[in-house]
């Protein structure tokens, strides 16, 4: 049984808003409170355990029974759920689906001390992202591949961007995620004796031949200026992936994920005793 539940009618309800506002970045600071739309990154979300405050969906949506159970579990647990009407809710997202859930929930923040160190960890340090689908894609990536930390470095790229959680599917909830600058970085990547591996198009080295099976944190800039010119003295190696065609560089996201996959392929043949 669904509680906690409003009829929401006019756009000029403080909720809706609320929600519209928080479409921006500076208000989703100002209210540490963002917004999460679809019902996987909902889901992702409480799986995680996000606070979640309220729910909006139409009230014809209650008949799918995902949504049913989502949405009975976030209520029970004290969500509010409110009921819009077609028109505000496409208003609201940026997907117009009658099928499609959005919610209020508090901004959550990490430390790099909360991050776990092992003996193979692998980390993946997002520096100077610009776009937040290419930062959701890396996520998305780093969540698949074994990562156990995303550091977002320099940040100009708000992690809890729609479109960032979007190409996350939801996975910017489940994945580790500290946003951090430079300096406090390299003294923490120091202390943990964490080995450094920077990308770059004009690097000699190849990504797959270094060494990724100790303990590594992976560096990948952004497509327009790269990693930061400070990453070139302080990372262990520095390396390129071949270019085959006319471009002259992947994007960050492909990047991204072709050197997890490589760390995940070395750590695998180890694991092997091959």
């Amino acid at each position: 049984m669904v509680h906690n539940v409003q009829t929401l009618t006019s756009t000029k309800h403080s909720l809706v808003k609320l929600v519209l506002a928080l479409h921006k970045r500076r208000a989703r600071e100002e209210y540490k409170r963002f917004l999460i739309e679809g019902l996987p990154e909902i889901t992702c979300a409480a799986q995680a355990h996000i606070e979640i405050e309220h729910v909006f969906c139409l009230k014809t949506a209650m008949k799918n029974v995902e949504i049913q159970s989502i949405v009975g579990r976030l209520t029970d647990a004290g969500t509010n759920l409110h009921f819009i009407s077609r028109s505000i809710l496409a208003r609201l997202c940026y997907r117009d689906s009658e099928h499609n859930v959005l919610a209020i929930a508090k901004t959550f923040r990490l430390d790099l001390s909360d991050l776990p160190i092992h003996d193979d960890s692998l980390f993946l340090i997002c520096d100077r992202i610009e776009k937040p689908g290419n930062l959701g894609a890396m996520i998305r990536s780093a969540d698949s591949g074994g990562v156990e930390g995303v550091i977002v470095c320099n940040g100009i790229t708000d992690i809890l961007h729609p479109n960032t959680i979007r190409n996350s599917i939801g996975t910017v909830f489940t994945m580790p995620i500290v946003t951090t600058e430079f300096q406090p970085l390299q003294s923490w990547l120091h202390k943990q004796k964490i080995k450094v591996v920077g990308s770059s198009p004009s690097a000699s080295t190849s990504y797959s031949s270094v060494d990724y099976t100790v303990p590594t944190a992976i560096v990948v800039g952004s497509e327009t200026h790269g990693i930061d010119s400070e990453w070139f003295t302080f990372a262990d190696d520095v390396v390129s992936l071949p270019q085959l065609g006319f471009a002259e560089s992947l994007n960050a996201g492909a990047a991204a994920a072709i050197m997890i996959f490589e760390a995940h392929r070395q750590k695998d043949l180890q694991l092997r005793g091959r």
